[in-house]
């Protein structure tokens, strides 16, 4: 998928499966380091239980300021 189509996703916030194939990984990776060190990701997260939640406007803003070339 690419950050045109996450873009155009109608939703407000995004799953670890909605944008794992941009970021070329597993998406239980991405729920893994969630949980472990957020921070390292680069782009906010919102962990609640066993749900992992990406606030869609940060995710593209922090992939349009280089966290990952297009």
């Amino acid at each position: 998928m690419s950050l045109t189509e996450i873009e155009a996703l109608p939703k407000d916030v995004l799953l670890p499966t909605d944008v794992a194939e941009y970021l070329a990984c597993d998406p239980h990776y991405i729920r893994m380091q969630a949980r472990a060190k957020p921070e390292l990701l680069g782009f906010p997260v919102i962990v609640i239980g066993n749900r992992t939640k990406i606030p869609k406007e940060a995710f593209v803003n922090w992939c349009r300021k280089g966290g990952r070339l297009a």
